[in-house]
C-alpha cells in the first residue's frame, strides 16, 4: 500500500501486490482505509521503512496494524 508516485517499478516488483492510494482530502480517510484493509486481510507484518518521510507514516506508527 502506498502512493503510486512514491514507488517505481523496481520497488513494486519486490512485493506480491501493491495497492495504490488516492490522495485523500483528510489523513483520517487514509488511516481508515489502511485499518479496514488490515482487519480484512489480517497481515502478519507491516513493512514500513520510511517512518517520517510521509505524514501518513507518522500517524501509522501509533497504530497496531499487524503483530510485527
Amino acid at each position: 500500500m502506498g502512493f503510486g508516485y512514491a514507488l517505481d517499478d523496481a520497488g513494486r516488483a519486490i512485493f506480491d501486490r501493491f495497492i495504490e492510494f488516492e490522495q485523500p482530502d483528510y489523513i483520517g480517510e487514509l488511516l481508515k482505509t489502511i485499518r479496514d484493509f488490515a482487519e480484512a486481510e489480517q497481515p502478519d507484518v507491516l513493512y514500513m521503512p520510511s517512518v517520517g518521510i510521509f505524514v501518513m507514516t507518522v500517524f501509522m506508527s501509533n497504530l497496531r496494524i499487524a503483530p510485527l
